[in-house]
């Protein structure tokens, strides 16, 4: 078919990832001209950010329908293609390695993400951005892995603070920088 379909719904409307993947097999292309709210899982939204026939906004939002756990590298390919915010309000636990945890950086700030925990497996350590990050980002709890546990830590006294509070099985010395 030539034919094309236009998602015309207002900014921050509620739109089914398979409802607009469905679309999309039935036109030659679709093209969403608001900032809508993607729901489904992560495959559904990963499906649908992979059609080159459905052209998004670059700041539309996801809101994630999977419960339990997922992976940082699903999150990190989700927000790598849009500007708009992530939200997981039935995810427990995010798990992945420090390396996943840390290439992720400040696309984290884009995920909602406030009761769950964070699993960081492997090898290698979280930067002390990410685990600020990941600190400020939940109230629940960050399971480090035995390298970050045994890391060096230097930074200035607020981002110390705000990435190694509430640990107190930390390792490694911690030396402040503050100018």
């Amino acid at each position: 078919s030539s034919a094309k379909a236009s998602v015309t719904d207002g900014a921050q409307t509620d739109v089914a990832a398979s409802a607009i993947s469905a679309l999309a097999d039935k036109v030659a292309s679709v093209e969403v001209a608001n900032a809508i709210d993607v729901t489904g899982s992560i495959n559904d939204v990963k499906a649908l950010q992979g059609l080159s026939k459905v052209t998004l906004p670059s700041d539309y939002t996801v809101e994630l329908s999977d419960a339990g756990s997922v992976t940082v590298t699903d999150l990190s390919d989700i927000a790598d293609k849009t500007s708009g915010a992530i939200l997981v309000p039935n995810v427990t636990t995010v798990s992945g390695s420090a390396i996943e945890f840390n290439a992720l950086g400040v696309v984290l700030d884009s995920v909602s993400f406030s009761t769950g925990d964070f699993k960081i497996t492997g090898d290698g350590s979280l930067t002390l951005a990410t685990l600020k990050l990941l600190n400020e980002k939940t109230f629940g709890a960050i399971d480090l892995n035995s390298s970050t546990l045994g890391t060096d830590w230097s930074g200035t006294s607020d981002d110390l603070f705000a990435a190694l509070n509430g640990f107190s099985t930390l390792g490694g010395n911690v030396s402040v920088s503050n100018a």
